[in-house]
């Protein structure tokens, strides 16, 4: 990089932008800025360092060597900057904040109403997106800033991401109340001997039974696997066979299904959610009160 030129840090936030999004449109929206603003900073900054810094690839950019290196170089120092620059007071009265949360459909069917009620007399506003799946998303989601928070199954316990329980849940088995097998009373046996609707967690690609066994279970006979839980339900409706869901899941919508809810007769570990973000928002005054915000619904 030259020694005489005179940086403009501005260049330096949407370099790091681009890199970040891998596009000179979401850097523009993300930055409240123009694409050809945005291109024309890129190219004053190529400029400074004398050296190319994007490819174009499909729709996007792809960074060039150089750029990733300069880009791994900068991120701590930027990251610094920002937490020097966050560290005051955040007033939702005031900012007007667009919050994005990404999350199961589960969780969003449970923070939604009352978090929009918290939000009512408030300027900000938060943004639930359904989360499709996998520990790898998370990482792409978090990393690049695609949203404030995730909403997952497991906490991230590397070094640079923080977590905490947001979200514990027993589950419990759904039936047609007019099944002419099972009552209130539900045992194994009766339990095994049903067809089952499976209930596949787009997160984690495994079964509502898989996440809270504790032991190996006995192979039981499937009618059908859905993605959604509602789906489910409606199956569960029309059949004789049953479903496993969340307490919470049932108390809402087994009525509307005219659903009788059972205890399992098996032995489970609660279903957990957590929030995940980065740990350089840990200290950020408006990501605390979106935390904080999201935990007073909850309880």
């Amino acid at each position: 990089m030259a020694q005489d030129k005179h940086v403009d840090l501005n260049l330096l936030r949407v370099f790091m932008t681009v890199c970040r999004t891998g596009s000179i449109t979401l850097a523009a929206e993300e930055l409240n800025l123009n694409q050809s603003s945005v291109s024309n900073a890129i190219t004053r900054f190529k400029n400074v360092v004398g050296e190319p810094l994007f490819l174009r690839a499909g729709r996007g950019v792809e960074p060039t060597s150089f750029a990733q290196n300069l880009f791994k170089e900068l991120e701590q120092s930027m990251d610094t900057i920002n937490q020097l620059l966050t560290t005051g007071s955040f007033d939702p009265i005031q900012t007007r904040r667009e919050f994005k949360v990404v999350a199961s459909d589960f969780v969003i069917q449970q923070l939604l109403q009352p978090l929009q009620e918290l939000l009512q007399p408030l300027s900000v506003t938060v943004v639930f997106k359904e989360f499709q799946g996998g520990e790898q998303q998370t990482d792409d989601i978090l990393s690049l800033e695609k949203a404030d928070l995730v909403i997952d199954m497991k906490p991230k316990l590397d070094s640079g991401w923080h977590s905490q329980k947001l979200i514990s849940e027993s589950i419990v088995v759904i039936a047609r109340h007019n099944h002419p097998r099972l009552k209130k009373g539900l045992s194994l046996q009766a339990y095994l001997s049903e067809q089952h609707v499976f209930y596949r967690l787009r997160e984690s690609n495994t079964t509502v039974m898989e996440q809270v066994l504790n032991a190996r279970f006995p192979k039981r006979n499937m009618l059908s696997e859905h993605s959604s839980c509602l789906s489910m339900f409606a199956t569960v409706k029309k059949t004789d066979a049953v479903g496993l869901t969340l307490t919470s899941y049932a108390e809402e919508f087994a009525p509307l299904f005219d659903l009788q809810v059972l205890e399992p007769p098996f032995t489970t570990k609660p279903f957990e959610f957590y929030m995940i973000w980065h740990k350089k928002f840990t200290n950020n005054p408006a990501h605390q009160w979106l935390r904080e915000s999201i935990v007073s619904v909850v309880d």
